[in-house]
């Protein structure tokens, strides 16, 4: 987690465009997965839960330059990994994962995946109802 770090403050330091800033993304996001794998394996669940709330911050960090149309759409496989374990972790910060499936949805409209999209706006739609409503 910590060379994610490193590797998103060099993102923001650079000031990257287009490929060059979605190549580093993608580096830096190779050691939030390699955490994440750590973390949800069998074993250490129960003792590193904590690590993917951790990672879901430094993952939104990472790719937030990316949040905008046009480029969200390379954000989708990220986003859905990551919302999808803020899910089965049933993190207790709503607003968050609201954030997340929100984010989500918008990758998905901007990659022309619409069921998808539509997928994640049932989940978002679920878990306000299910939760209340959502400050975020």
């Amino acid at each position: 987690m910590a060379q994610a770090t490193i590797e998103e403050r060099k993102i923001q330091k650079l000031d990257l465009k287009g490929n060059n800033n979605l190549d580093k993304v993608n580096y830096a996001f190779s050691f939030v997965k390699r955490a994440i794998e750590i973390a949800t394996k069998a074993e250490n669940k129960v003792k590193y839960q904590f690590i993917v709330y951790n990672a879901s911050i430094k993952t939104w960090h990472i790719v937030r330059g990316l949040m905008r149309n046009g480029w969200s759409r390379n954000c989708v496989e990220i986003l859905e990994k990551v919302s999808n374990l803020l899910e089965e972790a049933d993190d207790s910060d709503f607003n968050w994962r609201c954030r997340y499936l929100n984010g989500l949805c918008k990758a998905f409209a901007d990659a022309e995946k619409k069921p998808e999209a539509l997928k994640a706006l049932d989940k978002l739609y679920e878990l306000t109802k299910k939760k209340g409503d959502s400050d975020f």
